[in-house]
């Protein structure tokens, strides 16, 4: 039998991204316990994550395993951060696909592409 061949793309966020990327957020946050209050897994903000990042100076990816959403991460000008600083957010993968997205291959691509964007977006 010959294996699939999985297609892993990235590209930036869609407005009905929002559910899927709120499910990663929810199964990562409970795959290391942090599912409870006071947490982004209960902020209002992880179900508009799309409206969130439209915020000048931010920028949000998601990665995409046969055109499905597996995680994502993004850059974000948090408060108190000088005006030429940005911030890494964001950052989740589904359990299951971690070692797909996070190997020698794809992390340097998602560091370089955020690198990139904070230089565009200072």
């Amino acid at each position: 039998m010959t294996p699939v061949k999985e297609q892993v793309s990235i590209r930036p966020i869609q407005q009905q991204d929002n559910p899927a990327l709120a499910n990663v957020v929810r199964s990562t946050l409970k795959e290391f316990g942090a599912n409870h209050p006071g947490t982004v897994y209960f902020d209002e903000t992880t179900d508009s994550l799309y409206e969130v990042f439209q915020t000048p100076g931010s920028f949000y990816f998601v990665a995409l395993i046969n055109d499905e959403i597996a995680g994502g991460g993004g850059i974000y000008p948090s408060a108190g951060l000088p005006d030429d600083t940005c911030e890494l957010v964001k950052m989740y993968l589904l359990p299951l696909l971690k070692p797909k997205l996070i190997n020698r291959h794809y992390l340097p691509v998602w560091v370089y592409i955020l690198f990139i964007l904070s230089l565009k977006f200072p």
